[in-house]
């Protein structure tokens, strides 16, 4: 995601005090964890229920769980998710985020709970133009977003995944560019007649959690966490009940 201009507005994170940090995990308060909930199989919102499910919740569930965590999710924005956790807004964010540089700098983040497979695609109907010339469209506070503004290519934002699609279908935009998942490629496919057109590349040390900078305590924890459900099979079984 885009990094937050360093302008005063919410940058608290190195103010919070160990004692502050220590209560948010002793399970006197309960762990606040920001997510998109419209990234399907990822995240989403199950239409019966009206709760986040999907293989970041079912990770970040576990983690809790391991972690005796008392976690409490909030759907937001992407875009909204770094500078939550810098503000203070989560403790944790959990969103499917790709670890950068970029983002180290104002954030913490766990060992990787998935691998990132740094293809991503710009899918639209078949004919239409090439990045360098097509009406581009891509979530704003993504690493795609950033990676068109780096190649100095001409682009319009969209807050959610959904909108994103949405513009794609009634042609608002020629290409979309982002990570997308088998199962979302072949529904678009299907009713629509969408295809995967043109591969980038954006470097990325794969998917991880977020936490306010410096705030070892809570990262300990999931990293000891992440590391017990990689060693006995955990995530492999997560990812096989939502990924294939």
């Amino acid at each position: 995601a885009p990094v937050p201009e360093r302008d005063g507005r919410g940058m608290t994170c190195g103010l919070v005090t160990a004692a502050l940090i220590a209560a948010s995990v002793s399970g006197s308060e309960p762990v606040t964890v920001g997510t998109e909930a419209d990234y399907p199989p990822y995240t989403q919102i199950d239409e019966a229920t009206g709760e986040i499910v999907g293989f970041d919740r079912d990770i970040g569930d576990e983690v809790c769980k391991r972690a005796r965590l008392d976690c409490e999710w909030v759907a937001a924005d992407f875009d909204k998710l770094i500078p939550g956790v810098v503000s203070g807004e989560f403790d944790v964010v959990i969103s499917s985020l790709a670890d950068t540089p970029a983002r180290r700098e104002i954030i913490d983040m766990t060992e990787p709970y998935w691998a990132a497979d740094g293809i991503d695609e710009f899918i639209g109907f078949p004919g239409a133009p090439n990045p360098d010339a097509a009406r581009v469209g891509v979530q704003s506070g993504t690493i795609h977003a950033d990676h068109l503004a780096a190649t100095g290519r001409t682009y319009e934002t969209f807050v959610r995944t959904g909108d994103l699609l949405d513009a794609l279908v009634t042609r608002h935009i020629d290409l979309a560019y982002g990570a997308w998942d088998y199962t979302v490629l072949s529904l678009l496919s299907e009713e629509h007649g969408i295809e995967s057109l043109y591969e980038e590349t954006i470097d990325s040390n794969g998917v991880v959690m977020a936490v306010c900078k410096g705030n070892v305590v809570l990262l300990g924890k999931l990293n000891d966490a992440i590391a017990a459900m990689w060693d006995d099979g955990t995530i492999d079984a997560i990812s096989e009940r939502w990924l294939y």
